[in-house]
């Protein structure tokens, strides 16, 4: 008996889990200075972040340790800590399916930085994101979550720096959010197995 509700379980798990659509949205494919930052510019050794495209000119890859950075991340703002500019890229979607958005932004409110970040996804534009306003850089990090309809076979995620100082993203994660009939289609011929051979078994 116990090990029947246990295919039950695995196997409903494993068809409920879904993917991050999003290309290296960890931003770890390339490693950056640890407790430090890395230009990323035509005119640097670095010129691009994979799996993104770039607008502007001025990004900067931030290591791990850099103003409380756990994980590496991009600043919009660039090295130069300019406005105009950001990242964006081109998903892979269904269209009428939902999906689930989320990400880390931090601004420097712990240092007084004015930073924000703009985000838009399936035609939603949202402004001026700001981090945590603390006095704990460690802290000043928020992570977002949006739920999105898509429309199109393809939809633009795009994040911009919408302050010119210390505009950070991490984490960035889009997933799709399973139908609440697709757990039961899946699960209930599972269920009806067992069923049955538990029936057999008394």
């Amino acid at each position: 008996m116990k090990k029947s509700f246990i295919l039950i379980a695995c196997a409903v798990t494993g068809f409920a889990s879904a993917q991050n659509i999003v290309s290296n949205g960890d931003f770890s494919h390339s490693t950056y200075t640890h407790g430090g930052w890395d230009e990323i510019s035509s005119s640097s050794a670095i010129t691009s972040v994979y799996g993104w495209h770039s607008v502007g000119n001025d990004l900067a890859g931030i290591g791990v340790g850099y103003l409380g950075a756990t994980n590496q991340e991009i600043d919009l703002s660039g090295g130069h800590d300019q406005g105009g500019t950001g990242i964006y890229q081109v998903l892979n979607t269904k269209a009428n399916q939902t999906y689930k958005l989320s990400f880390d932004v931090y601004t420097g409110g712990g240092y007084g930085y004015p930073g924000g970040v703009d985000v838009s996804f399936a035609g939603q534009q949202y402004a001026n994101l700001q981090g945590y306003a603390g006095s704990n850089a460690s802290l000043d990090r928020k992570q977002y979550t949006y739920f999105f309809n898509a429309t199109s076979a393809t939809t633009t995620l795009d994040f911009m720096d919408n302050h010119g100082v210390v505009s950070h993203i991490g984490n960035v994660d889009c997933q799709a959010v399973p139908e609440p009939s697709t757990f039961f289609g899946l699960g209930l011929p599972f269920i009806a197995f067992a069923g049955r051979r538990l029936k057999k078994k008394a």
